[in-house]
């Protein structure tokens, strides 16, 4: 990266913060959401609603980057002036985080600094939507609907990353192949700085949750900034998970986790059933607890929950709506698949020990088996361990419960979806199942937190609390 480039990434990250930290002051957020890398987090979601609401509204997005980011630095330094000791704060725990990313992770960091992007999603689906939303000055049907395009970039994939890109190709004058992926850095700094304050919050040490933080970061490290797409909602629902059904949670928690699938939401569609089917137990839970009597626990909807889901849900919809008013479609097409279900269910049938080797053999080159293992381990070593009734009858927590059903649930939905795809399976599962397998894996890495919390006592320090759903 020249000198400019660093700027304009710099420029794009602390007007990011500000429009994010401007948002969660509008919406009262509790304490859980007053860090800079939830403030980034939710200043992307509002650059991509505003990108989305000047298609409506027939305004260049070119005048809604320097108006919005204008505002946010300007209302930031004069929030950083008044409360110089938070600002202060703020600023060293950045520093902090990029010194850990620098010792830990050098070759990322040289990635983002010195390396162009050569995979082909960077190339031919991300960026080059990013490229296309900054010619054309906002998100325009002249590309976007193009079919031509369709074919081979996946113009109906969501738009965070696109958009981000976008942002600072225009804040940077011109498009940087160097600077416009900058924000893949500044998205792996925020992930790791969130699982620390995750990992903290539940009872872990600072230099305890570091390590772990650092380990689990460490899955599939390159996919967070060579621009592939899957790491950027792996690691935003592998998070919610463990914020939205934790033992303790609070309106904080589930206000994160509910900004956290936002970001997911947005990124990639394979994130989609997730979320909902996350959404759907969460409400679930919510209602269960509700009918008996829980009415005024601190963990229901709040005024904050509803403005980070109207932030995360909202641009996600008017996508959708731009997709169906233009003709904007997926190459899979698994719907018309499932209207015939007798060729389906022959063709999945057919495929299936293909698909279970690929996914079997992969795991192994992710270490799944010794992560499965350690699980296990772990968990019987807390069986024997525990001492009281109740912890001697409950083998999983509820929690766990939620996080094993995950790990299960995305292979099923993998399976059925090479099972059905119109390519050959064996050339999509090579050029796919490696980066979608991430997900179970952090699933299972959460599985291994709750294990050694229950090992080390880690429970003992929390508020008292039940399982979910009890």
């Amino acid at each position: 990266m020249s000198g400019l480039d660093v700027l304009a990434v710099c420029v794009y990250a602390l007007s990011t913060v500000a429009l994010g930290a401007l948002f969660l002051l509008a919406v009262a957020a509790p304490s859980l959401l007053r860090s800079a890398a939830v403030a980034y987090l939710a200043g992307q979601l509002i650059w991509l609603l505003l990108y989305q609401l000047a298609i409506w509204m027939h305004v260049p997005a070119t005048m809604v980057v320097w108006g919005a980011g204008g505002l946010g630095l300007a209302w930031g330094a004069i929030a950083a002036w008044r409360s110089r000791w938070y600002a202060l704060r703020w600023l060293l725990g950045a520093l902090l985080l990029v010194a850990i990313v620098a010792c830990c992770f050098p070759h990322a960091l040289y990635t983002v600094l010195r390396v162009p992007l050569i995979e082909w999603d960077a190339r031919s689906i991300w960026l080059f939507h990013g490229k296309a939303i900054w010619v054309h000055g906002g998100i325009a049907p002249d590309y976007f609907a193009d079919p031509s395009f369709a074919r081979w970039s996946h113009t109906d994939y969501p738009l965070l990353l696109p958009v981000q890109s976008a942002v600072i190709g225009v804040l940077r004058g011109e498009w940087s192949e160097m600077a416009v992926k900058g924000f893949l850095g500044l998205n792996f700094m925020a992930y790791l700085w969130l699982l620390h304050a995750t990992l903290v919050r539940r009872g872990w040490s600072h230099l305890l949750s570091w390590c772990a933080s650092i380990l689990m970061m460490g899955v599939a490290l390159a996919q967070y900034v060579n621009g592939y797409a899957d790491n950027h909602y792996a690691m935003p629902l592998a998070l919610a998970a463990l914020l939205a059904f934790q033992p303790n949670r609070s309106a904080g928690c589930g206000a994160l986790a509910a900004l956290l699938a936002g970001i997911a939401l947005n990124v990639k569609n394979e994130a989609f059933p997730y979320v909902l089917l996350g959404a759907v137990l969460w409400g679930l839970l919510w209602l269960v607890r509700h009918m008996r009597g829980h009415r005024k626990e601190s963990w229901l909807p709040t005024r904050c929950m509803w403005g980070i889901l109207l932030v995360g849900v909202v641009p996600f919809c008017l996508w959708l709506l731009f997709r169906s008013v233009h003709g904007v479609e997926g190459d899979l097409h698994l719907g018309s698949r499932l209207l015939t279900p007798g060729a389906s269910i022959s063709l999945w049938i057919q495929r299936a020990p293909v698909i279970l080797d690929a996914m079997g053999r992969m795991h192994v080159q992710l270490h799944t088996p010794l992560l499965f293992g350690m699980v296990l381990a772990l968990t019987l070593w807390a069986r024997v361990l525990a001492k009281d009734v109740r912890a001697t009858s409950d083998v999983l927590t509820g929690e766990e419960h939620v996080l094993w059903g995950g790990v299960v649930v995305t292979h099923l939905l993998l399976l059925s979806v090479y099972g059905l795809t119109p390519y050959d399976v064996r050339w999509h599962l090579g050029t796919s199942l490696s980066r979608l397998l991430v997900l179970p894996v952090l699933l299972l890495a959460g599985l291994g937190v709750c294990a050694v919390e229950k090992v080390l006592g880690y429970q003992g320090n929390r508020p008292p609390s039940e399982p979910v759903g009890k």
